[in-house]
């Protein structure tokens, strides 16, 4: 690590440990020459955590409402450290608020993955129902459309997925580019955009030069802290369902949208999804029954707290028993065994080793709806 003089950024953070309902509060210092993190625990004055190397971290993680994971610690910016930092960074990284309207489940990978390859950051996600009441409560913008009531009941048809979007000016982006992916998909699918569908896929936050709307969408959609429990959820099925889990290796690799297309593709319908930012407890937790079984359990648990995940309520067509046919979509544990006897399967075109193979899946059938409780009942 280097001794010498490097650049430093700082921020005022705080971590909510829903165990004791208590909020720790820290100075985080930056050093984008390595990635490193420091810690100093503001209460008790004194460093909480030296120099490290933390993997998977990026300089575009550091803005203000951003959330840094740093072993297992999901750490929310709130403020600048000090005038050097807020010059440096202040006008350069952003949140833009994203919500994919009701669209047919086949669809679905493509619009994530156009999303992804314009270089968002994917920060949140979750898939939700609407109310017409929520909906106006998590889409302020839309109180004055004229078209009110026709926006309303487009939002409420289904099940939309609301994003957290990071990246330099995300919200002017966003505004541009939401309107360049419409129109592509809308050409790919052979449907017409110009007249009555001018926004198919996306609702955007209202005006986007006006923030604070991006602001009071993101922070309905996605609740922090005490009233996380408050924003608009969606209740699995729980019905010939199995689990699946995109692991964040595949996320940083940009794999999220070709993933879930590839799911989509083979006629598996995703009934409900969120990204979850694992601890240490609840990766073990998930991982309990291979512990000691398996000898990659420890690197299981590490890969799975290593950055944002996606899990999903998995239902394939009503003539197949979903946790059987979509574990052979799956594929074998080790993605090299993977590529030689079964190359078309999940492991075998987005893994890479035994622990990062892409996604986790439910062994057993009757793991499955336990799997999917877990997550959207008990972590949820």
């Amino acid at each position: 690590m280097d001794c010498g003089y490097s650049e430093k950024f700082s921020f005022i953070g705080e971590w909510y440990d829903h165990n004791t309902n208590l909020t720790q509060n820290f100075v985080v210092h930056y050093f984008p020459s390595d990635s490193s993190i420091e810690l100093f625990d503001v209460k008790n004055r004194k460093t909480f955590l030296r120099r490290s190397i933390v993997e998977g971290l990026s300089a575009d993680e550091f803005h203000i409402d951003g959330s840094i994971k740093v072993y297992a610690r999901l750490i929310k910016l709130t403020d600048y450290g000090n005038e050097y930092t807020k010059r440096k960074l202040g006008k350069s990284v952003e949140r833009a608020f994203a919500m994919i309207k009701p669209v047919s489940n086949d669809h679905l990978g493509d619009i994530i993955q156009c999303i992804q390859d314009r270089n968002y950051k994917i920060k949140q996600l979750k898939m939700s129902l609407l109310t017409k009441d929520s909906a106006l409560q998590a889409c302020q913008s839309i109180r004055d459309d004229q078209n009110l009531e026709s926006i309303l009941n487009d939002i409420t048809s289904g099940p939309v997925i609301g994003l957290e979007l990071v990246c330099q000016n995300a919200v002017q982006r966003w505004n541009s580019d939401m309107s360049e992916i419409n129109t592509h998909l809308c050409e790919k699918y052979n449907q017409n955009h110009s007249e009555s569908a001018p926004n198919k896929y996306f609702y955007g936050s209202g005006n986007l030069d006006d923030a604070l709307h991006v602001k009071f969408d993101l922070s309905y959609f996605f609740p922090t802290g005490k009233l996380k429990s408050l924003g608009p959820t969606m209740a699995p099925s729980m019905i010939n369902c199995t689990c699946c889990v995109i692991k964040p290796h595949a996320i940083r690799d940009g794999n999220l949208g070709k993933i879930i297309k590839a799911i989509t593709d083979e006629r598996f319908v995703i009934m409900t999804m969120k990204m979850f930012y694992m601890d240490n407890v609840s990766a073990a937790e998930f991982y309990e029954v291979y512990k000691g079984v398996v000898p990659d359990y420890m690197g299981m648990v590490a890969e799975l707290i290593s950055g944002p995940c996606v899990a999903m309520e998995i239902v394939g067509p009503a003539d197949v028993n979903t946790p059987v046919e979509f574990r052979k979509l799956v594929g074998p544990i080790d993605p090299d065994m993977a590529r030689q006897i079964r190359p078309h399967t999940l492991r075998a075109r987005f893994g890479s080793t035994r622990t990062q193979n892409a996604v986790h899946c439910s062994d057993l059938p009757e793991d499955g709806v336990l799997e999917v409780e877990y997550f959207f009942k008990i972590l949820d």
